[in-house]
Parts: structure tokens; C-alpha cells; sequence
């Protein structure tokens, strides 16, 4: 995981310091990336899930948070 993506904060995102489509690119260019989660308040932003889903093939559902793995080729 890069290690700006750690335990990212919503507050980044809230702040414009990580974008949607920042963080689908660093994750769609790093192909040691085998998986993502998205939790808490990630859930409730459409664009990062369909872009999640576009980049890996399985997703997960469980309360409160999406497991999305398996890349596609």
C-alpha cells in the first residue's frame, strides 16, 4: 500500500488534498495493489466505487464496508 493511502482520512478528501480520481489512479497505476477497502464514510462516494470496481473483478459487501480484489487483467 502506498503509504499516502494509509488509513486514509475522510478529512483529506473533504480538504481536496486526495481527490476521487487521485486516489483511483495511484491504485489503478500500482499493480502490487492486490485489494482495497472501503469503509466509513468511502461507502457513501458512488464515483470511488464504480471506479474500484472497474479496476478489480470481485467485491465484497459487508456492514459498513466494501472489500474489492482481484484485478482485472
Amino acid at each position: 500500500m502506498p503509504p499516502d493511502l494509509v488509513d486514509t482520512a475522510s478529512l483529506r478528501f473533504d480538504t481536496g488534498s486526495l481527490t476521487v480520481q487521485g486516489l483511483l489512479r495511484t491504485i489503478g497505476d500500482d499493480e502490487t495493489i492486490a485489494a482495497a477497502v472501503a469503509g466509513r464514510a468511502f461507502v457513501t462516494k458512488p464515483k470511488l466505487l464504480d471506479g474500484l470496481g472497474r479496476i478489480f473483478e470481485h467485491r465484497l459487501e459487508r456492514p459498513a464496508v466494501v472489500i474489492f480484489y482481484g484485478r482485472r487483467p
